[in-house]
């Protein structure tokens, strides 16, 4: 009598069955994640929702089988593979965007997993990503981007002024950039003003998504879920910052991690590293913290007139027919920033000095001036972040009656301690000290120096007047002070045609300035996909603040002399040349 082979358990064949249609790995958070073979670079988390790997293997046990798995066959298994799969050396799985080297790698969301490659020599698409992404609810496909596109079609979607609009420009391409830390953009402005369908719009470039506005998270673990979910994170209608949130925003701009305990388990933990880029829209949302002062781009949207108001419908149209070539444009933008970046240097820098620089980039590729509104952004909300301090605020109306003022915190306490003190006013010296630890780089902003230091061993402040200039002048012409700094010396091997030094526009100026084209003059061919070819750029630095001007803007227009294309300027020598061509190798 021989003996029947024992059947296998369903774990064991949903083992086998997982092993012959994936290959596993391990994320550098603590997952494990499976990849088709012979499929796109898209991990597969074990569990989750309809894209889990739990998911399909139910799915091909059923067609093999014609039955379905049990649930605890299923947990077995997947426990057995994430044994297996926890041996791996840890990858970094990407949500959307990602850095590989020197290339930037956008996730289409397809389920071919397309992928657009941008580098500093132009962009294409392709199936073979070098990046492992991951996906979830939030994410929704993007179009293929196609070359040749304006960010002009943006331009009339969106309501923003001719000033502001080189800075939104330049957010986008901090938004393909997910190496450095994205200033967050905050959509100001009163009902009617457009700031949802902006903020939508601004997103769906580069992560559109089924959900495209959030409310404003309740926790921190809210936060969590909703950050872990998107690359973009656009939180709408934003009433008022908690002292947590304010905390959690700006750790998602650095990137730095959330800890929590792993779910049904008592000693397990997960490692959530958020870096996002966050839209906040708001009419108004109330006294700010300054390190999240410090990380915003706050944009303030005009109310609209009853004959520029249109319809969702209509809005949502237009975008959809624009988003290909809009996303074109984006990639070849930041592929001349790439170019740009690594020969570019500031001769200072702001808080935000990633975002500083890529702006600065912009800048010299379009002739804006973003730069400089960025940093009279900065003055202006240093201003409001004061205002909206008890404790600021009367420092500042102290220095402005005495000048100059000395003492211990406790005396400095009882100076300027109201009548009627406001909720949360420091009930004791320790917690005032900590209050102007706080709010001292605003207040410098503002022109009011604040130092501690100790005689004889007790803690004394000074406050006085600081730069008077810095403090004192007009915010928005100190800043655009600062930002004409932006004139740009190219490498001398660009030739004698040029002129070593071109100054950036102002974005005040006549609508040319504010023209966004992304067809560029110089040594560019399209590539096999459709993307842009750029040729390698000069070697540029930013010089002084003041530096003196040699190219004029060109009211009449014209035509470049090198690429033919519409300019802005003209050189030394009297030709006219597109602002591009200063920047691109002879």
């Amino acid at each position: 009598m021989t003996d029947t082979p024992t059947k296998p358990s369903q774990a064991t064949q949903l083992v086998a069955l997982a092993m012959e249609h994936y290959r596993f790995g391990f994320s550098t958070s603590g997952e494990p994640y499976a990849i088709a073979k012979g499929g796109p670079s898209i991990a597969l988390m074990f569990r989750g929702g309809r894209t889990s790997l739990r998911a399909e293997m139910s799915a091909l046990f059923c067609e093999r089988e014609g039955r379905a798995a049990s649930s605890s066959a299923l947990a077995d298994a997947l426990l057995t593979l994430e044994g297996m799969a926890q041996r791996l050396d840890p990858t970094e799985l990407a949500l959307r965007v990602a850095m590989c080297g020197r290339d930037v790698v956008v996730d289409l969301g397809t389920t071919s997993g397309e992928v657009v490659v941008i580098n500093p020599l132009g962009w294409n698409v392709t199936t073979a990503s070098p990046v492992v992404f991951r996906r979830t609810e939030l994410t929704a496909p993007l179009p293929v981007p196609v070359g040749g596109g304006h960010l002009d079609a943006l331009r009339r979607l969106v309501n923003v002024s001719d000033e502001t609009w080189p800075v939104l420009v330049a957010w986008l391409v901090m938004a393909l950039l997910p190496s450095l830390p994205h200033p967050i953009l905050q959509l100001r402005g009163e009902q009617g003003t457009g700031k949802s369908t902006t903020a939508k719009t601004a997103a769906s470039i580069v992560d559109p998504s089924p959900v495209p506005l959030r409310t404003a998270p309740g926790d921190v673990e809210a936060w969590a879920v909703a950050a872990a979910g998107s690359y973009i994170v656009p939180i709408d209608n934003v009433t008022t910052i908690q002292p947590w949130l304010s905390d959690a925003l700006c750790r998602a701009v650095t990137g730095d991690g959330l800890v929590k305990r792993r779910l049904y388990s008592d000693a397990g933990l997960v490692v959530l590293a958020i870096r996002r880029v966050v839209i906040l829209t708001s009419i108004d949302a109330g006294a700010l913290r300054g390190d999240l002062a410090d990380r915003l781009l706050p944009i303030d949207l005009e109310r609209l007139g009853d004959g520029e108001r249109r319809l969702d419908e209509e809005l949502a149209e237009a975008f959809a027919l624009a988003h290909p070539a809009l996303l074109g444009a984006l990639c070849t933008l930041t592929s001349e920033v790439l170019a740009v970046l690594p020969t570019l240097s500031l001769p200072t820098l702001p808080r935000m000095a990633d975002a500083a620089r890529v702006m600065a980039a912009v800048d010299i590729i379009l002739g804006t001036d973003s730069l400089g509104t960025y940093l009279t952004m900065g003055k202006r909300v240093a201003a409001e972040v004061v205002e909206g301090d008890a404790v600021a605020a009367a420092v500042c109306r102290l220095v402005e009656e005495k000048a100059t003022w000395s003492g211990t915190p406790a005396e400095l306490l009882e100076e300027l301690r109201p009548e009627h003190p406001p909720r949360g006013w420091p009930a004791d010296a320790t917690r005032l000290s900590g209050r102007l630890r706080r709010a001292a780089p605003n207040l410098r902003s503002v022109g009011v120096e604040v130092e501690q230091f100790r005689v004889r061993g007790s803690r004394v402040l000074r406050l006085s007047q600081g730069d008077a200039e810095a403090g004192q002048g007009d915010a928005e012409g100190d800043a655009r002070g600062d930002a004409e700094a932006a004139s740009v010396t190219p490498n001398p091997q660009v030739g004698a045609h040029l002129d070593p030094r071109v100054t950036l526009g102002d974005a005040k100026s006549p609508s040319p300035l504010c023209r966004l084209s992304t067809e560029r003059g110089g040594n560019r061919a399209p590539t096999r996909d459709g993307g842009n070819s750029a040729s390698s750029a000069s070697s540029v630095t930013l010089g002084s603040v003041n530096a003196a001007a040699s190219w004029a803007h060109e009211e009449g227009g014209g035509s470049c002399a090198s690429c033919g294309k519409p300019t802005l300027r003209r050189g030394a020598d009297g030709r006219l040349l597109h602002a591009t061509c200063a920047v691109q190798t002879a």
